[in-house]
C-alpha cells in the first residue's frame, strides 16, 4: 500500500519511472529488448562473452557518461564491456542487442533515407538483422542473379513500427523508402 501511494507521489510529483526491459525478438542468432531509462533509473549493457551487444538510441536525451547521444546512434559493444545508459531528462529509449551466435566480426550501419531514397547493402555473407529507429516503409529488392550481374527478385514490402526487429536474409539487397520522410534504421550483421 505504502509503495503504490509513493509512486502516485512520485508519478504526480513528475517523476518518471523506468521500466523493465520488453522483449522485441528472440532467436537463436539474438536477443532483441527495448530499454527505458529515466535519471532515477540508468541502465547498464553488459556485453555477453563470446559475441557481444550492439545498442541503438531511439531518443536524443540519452547519455553514455557526458557524451550525449542522438536519435538513430548506433554501436558495437565488445565481449566483456560494460556501457552505463543515463538519461539527461524524462525518459529515453535504447534497443539492445545481445548476439547469442556469432560468425564473423560485428558490424552495425546506422542508414537514413529520405523520400524514395535507395540503400544497397551489399554484403551477401550472412542474414542482417534491421532495427527501426523511426516508422519504416521500405520496398526490398534482392539479387537473385550472379554477384557480377543483377537480377531483381519479385520486391517484398518490410514495414516496421520504432524499436521493431526483422531479419532480411543473405544476398544483394535494395531497401528504398517508399514514405513520406525520413526512414531511419540500424542494419547488423555477424
Amino acid at each position: 500500500m505504502r509503495l503504490t501511494v509513493l509512486a502516485g507521489l512520485l508519478f504526480l510529483a513528475g517523476v518518471a519511472l523506468a521500466q523493465g526491459p520488453e522483449a522485441l525478438l528472440d532467436d537463436a542468432r539474438a536477443q532483441v529488448i527495448l530499454v527505458e531509462v529515466s535519471s532515477e533509473a540508468p541502465y547498464t549493457l553488459q556485453a555477453p562473452s563470446p559475441n557481444g551487444a550492439i545498442w541503438i538510441a531511439l531518443d536524443n536525451t540519452t547519455a553514455i557518461g557526458d557524451r550525449k547521444l542522438a536519435v538513430g546512434d548506433t554501436q558495437a559493444v565488445a565481449p566483456g564491456k560494460t556501457v552505463q545508459f543515463s538519461c539527461l531528462k524524462g525518459r529515453a529509449r535504447i534497443v539492445v542487442v545481445y548476439i547469442k551466435s556469432a560468425t564473423q566480426p560485428v558490424t552495425v550501419d546506422a542508414i537514413s533515407l529520405k523520400d524514395r531514397e535507395e540503400w544497397q547493402d551489399a554484403s551477401a555473407r550472412r542474414d542482417r538483422l534491421l532495427i527501426a529507429v523511426s516508422s519504416l516503409n521500405l520496398r526490398d529488392t534482392w539479387n537473385l542473379a550472379a554477384d557480377s550481374q543483377w537480377k531483381p527478385s519479385k520486391p517484398e514490402n518490410i514495414r516496421l513500427k520504432p524499436a521493431a526487429a526483422q531479419w532480411i536474409k543473405a544476398g544483394t539487397h535494395h531497401l528504398k523508402n517508399m514514405q513520406v520522410g525520413e526512414a531511419r534504421f540500424a542494419a547488423a550483421e555477424w
